[in-house]
Formats: C-alpha cells, structure tokens, sequence
C-alpha cells in the first residue's frame, strides 16, 4: 500500500514539473467557433485586417487585404485592445477609399498608408500625437487631411507626392516637421503653419509647383535648406514689419540689415534683377529657378551659396565681383542661356583667393569660353565645361543611364595653378576640356632648352668621332700636327710668314676717260688726253 501511494505520488510530482516547463500560452476562440493558440507576437485574421498581438491584450493591425476598399478599424477585437497601426499596414492598398481610426490606435507604424492610390481623405484622432515618416506617402487622391489636437510632429515625406492636395492646416500643438514633407504635391496652393513653429525642414516644399504664397509667422526664423526649391509659381511672401530675422524689399526675402539674400520667389516675371550694395552673401538656392535674363551682382559680395542660380534658365551673363570667395557646388548648374561669365579684376591678382566648387557651371552648354583669374585657389569637378547625356550603347541605342561629356568647343583660359590641375583631373575623369594657360611655364622652358642644348652638344661630338674615324691619313698627320702646333706658346712659334705685296695700280688709269665721256657724252680731244698721259 505505502509502495503504490509512492507510485501515485511520484507520477504527480513528475507530471507537475513537466507542466510548468511548458510555455504559458492563451487559448481562445476564433470566430468560427474553433480554439486557437495564441502568443505575444502570433497574428490572426477578421478576413479584412490583420492582427498581431501585443502584450497585455492589446494588438496591431498589421496588413490589409489589398481588395478593400472602406475600412472601419474596430477599438476591440476578440477581447484585445487595437492600440496601434504597424508598419506598412496598408500599403499598396490601392483600392482603399476610406479609413476610421478609432481613439483606441495610439500609434502609427511608418508608411502606415504608403501608395493608397483611391484615399480621399483621412482624420486622425486626438489619440495618434505622431504622424511618422512616408505615413501617406504617394496618396495621390487625398484631398483632405484633419489632424487631431494632439499631434506634436510630422515625419519626413509624411504627404509627399500627395498631388491633389490642395491646402493643409496644422494645429498649433506641432512642433517639429520632416523634411521634404510635401515634397511634389504639385496641388498645394496655401498652407497654414503652426503658430510656434521655429524652422522649416529641408526641401520641405520641393515641387510644390501651385504654391503661390506664403506667410512667414513671426516664431519662424529658419527657412531651412532649399524649402521652396521648385516652387515656381511662388510670387508672394509675407512677413511683419516686426518680425525679428526677414524683411521684404521688392518682393524679395533679406535678412534684416539686408547683408543677406535669403529667397527670390521663382514666381516673379522681372526680367532683370539687382541685388542691393549691401549684400555680401547669397543663401544656397536663394534664387534657383528665378525667370530674369539679367542679373547684377554687388561689388561687396562674398559669397555665392550652392545651388544660387541654379536652372535660372533665361540668365544670360554674369559678372563675378573681385571680393568673391567662394562660389558653391551648381551655384550657377543647368543656366542652358549663359553665354557670358566674366571676373572682375585685375586677372593676375592673387588678393581674395576665389573656390569654386563642383559643378558649379555645369549643363551650360552655351557658354563657350571661361577665362579664371589667377586668384582662383581650388575648382571642384566638371565646374566647366561639362555636361551630361544619356548613355549610348555600342548598338548605338540609349539607356536611363546618364554619363558625363565635354562641351563641345568649350575653351577654359586660366593659369598654371588650380586651372590646369582641373583640366588634368578632368581628363582623367574621362572629360577632355581644351586648355589655354595664360602663365609663361619658365621651368618647363628651361628644361626643354637644357634638353635641346645637350642633345646639340651629344649630335656635335657624335659628329666629331664620325669625321676623325672617316679622316686619310695624310689628313690625320694634318690634324695631329695642328693640335700639337697649338699646344706651343705663341711666344715660342714661328712667326708667320709676311704676304707679299702687290704693285700699286691707280684707280684712275682706266677710270677718267669712261667717266669724262659719259659726262659730257663725247670723246675728249687727243691734246686733252695726251696732256694727261704726260702728267700721269
């Protein structure tokens, strides 16, 4: 008896140890009646959505099916709570038109709503205080965006090439924006700004080809890195007479004391444009894309920021003042006008050394010819000279691909320092550029006449043994005596012999006759002649 209780005893001991090394797992039931599994991180389905479980009875939806099209995102599912919409949800769903987002969603996963081509419009609820990079990236049917109160940023690309976008309001509760945010919602014409907004993200409006006016709030003191880049229908800006970085002059953004060209709107139709005396910087892509065919440059400048010019297509000529020092990458890129680019100066001033970055004239294909002065200290990549085209194949077919080319007759005139550095980098980039250098290169000069000198000196004595190799030998003795001659002091040589002189002859024996008769175009008479004859 004692020995089958130890039995019993130890067959439950066995069995309870094996139970708890199991893993603890919830069992329920799905909608079909039958028990499933379910762990922190397994998924399951409703036939729509699916879902994927979080810890403490929450989950996330997770993917879509790619047929639906109005979807209403229930705040509980099987007991669980739907806190979250996970990455990529519902990307590619290109049939869904609409979305409800309950309270219950907290967060959004990143480009939670990527490319749902057919979504017209989304509200977001108070919950969701994040809208996270690319969430509605390449909507391009949404028309209509309402964020809710609590919203506190918006993500990099968030609505970008959302085309039929046409206005957005933002709550004043955002304090931080993505760059490139609306970056080709070609649609976009106002936006209104958070009140409290300090700075606009890069290429924040890049390609916004409707924006044609914007108000900068007075808290905003930073545009940002080529914000409106694109925008060419942008002709108005706005800002108070109080506002304590920017002011306006003929329409266009300076900095306060007017130092500083901060942005020509491209929307402008001035053919001409002057910046003012006093400004000695012009920001990166300050006027990229402006329509004026004339452009004048201070005397003050400094500074010419990358991107400045950039495709100002109808530019024609430029001056570059003597005070410039540098002027950055594609300052002046894809001019296709540019005829004409001029330093100022003396040429052989070394004063103010002038850096010209990469590919800062590059695609001018009708510009011809550049002379650099000598100040010029450092020229970046394919700066001149340069362009591009598509690739050919050897069928002669082209692809995509863009390679980069010389322009055709393009002439770079400068002197022996950064300029024929460019060249030679140029052309081992696979880029001849033709080169005139305006710096006579005395150590290349006396090299080569160092060279030709002993080359001469090596023709001479090689000249020298062929003739004493070929000599006779009566004319070897010849030559020997002769070196042997010379090699007795002239106090101890033989004088030389004197020539013998020859009998004197008058000049006149023959001269006066010949001469008499074409004086006087006759003969003389005999008396005369022998007269003379006695004197002789």
């Amino acid at each position: 008896m004692r020995q089958w209780k130890r039995m019993v005893m130890g067959c439950l001991t066995t069995g309870l140890l094996l139970f708890t090394g199991l893993p603890v797992q919830a069992v329920e039931e799905d909608l079909s009646g039958r028990t499933q599994n379910v762990t922190d991180g397994s998924t399951f389905e409703d036939g729509t959505l699916t879902y994927t479980v979080l810890s403490n009875m929450q989950v996330s939806v997770t993917s879509c099916i790619s047929t639906a099209t109005n979807i209403s995102i229930m705040p509980k599912i099987d007991g669980y709570d739907v806190v979250s919409i996970g990455d990529q949800a519902f990307a590619g769903c290109a049939s869904l038109q609409s979305v409800t987002i309950p309270s219950s969603v907290t967060e959004m996963g990143e480009g939670a709503f990527q490319a749902c081509t057919s979504l017209q419009r989304i509200k977001l609820p108070d919950s969701i205080t994040e809208v996270p990079d690319g969430a509605f990236l390449s909507c391009s049917a949404l028309e209509e965006v309402t964020f809710g109160d609590s919203v506190t940023s918006i993500g990099r690309m968030a609505f970008a090439y959302c085309n039929t976008l046409e206005s957005i309001e933002m709550p004043d509760t955002v304090t931080e924006l993505g760059e490139q945010m609306f970056m080709g919602c070609s649609a976009l014409e106002s936006v209104t700004m958070p009140e409290n907004m300090t700075a606009l993200p890069a290429y924040m409006f890049q390609n916004c080809s409707s924006l044609q006016s914007f108000s900068i709030p007075d808290t905003l003191t930073d545009l940002g890195y080529l914000a409106f880049v694109g925008c060419s229908s942008l002709k108005e800006l706005e800002v108070s007479d109080s506002h304590p970085i920017y002011r306006l002059q003929d329409g266009v953004l300076y900095n306060k004391d007017l130092t500083e060209l901060c942005l020509y709107p491209a929307g402008k139709t001035e053919t001409a444009f002057t910046v003012p005396e006093g400004v000695t910087v012009i920001d990166d892509g300050a006027c990229f894309a402006a329509s004026f065919q004339s452009l004048t440059l201070p005397e003050r400048l400094e500074v010419i920021g990358s991107g400045a010019f950039n495709y100002c297509t109808n530019l024609q000529a430029v001056t570059i003042p003597e005070q410039v020092t540098a002027i950055y990458d594609h300052a002046f890129s894809d001019c296709s006008a540019l005829t004409s680019v001029v330093f100022a100066g003396d040429a052989e001033s070394t004063d103010n050394g002038l850096q010209i970055g990469g590919y800062a004239f590059f695609c001018c294909e009708m510009l011809m010819d550049v002379t650099l002065p000598k100040r010029v200290t450092e020229i970046g990549e394919f700066a001149f000279g340069a362009t591009e085209q598509q690739k050919v194949n050897a069928d002669g077919s082209t692809t995509d691909e863009m390679e980069t080319i010389a322009v055709s007759g393009f002439l770079l005139t400068g002197y022996e320092g950064a300029a024929a550095k460019y060249i030679s980098a140029s052309r081992s980039n696979g880029v001849r550029i033709n080169f005139k250098s305006l710096e006579i290169p005395w150590v290349k000069i006396v090299s080569i006449s160092l060279a030709c000198t002993a080359g001469l000196l090596v023709i001479f004595l090689a000249v020298r043994l062929i003739k004493k190799k070929r000599l006779t030998a009566a004319e070897k003795q010849a030559l020997e005596a002769a070196t042997a001659e010379r090699q007795i002091p002239l106090s101890k040589r033989e004088p030389d012999p004197e020539p013998e002189e020859e009998p004197y002859v008058s000049i006149l024996e023959d001269a006066v006759k010949p001469q008499l008769t074409h004086q006087f175009g006759h003969d003389m008479p005999e008396e005369t002649t022998e007269k003379t004859e006695e004197t002789d």
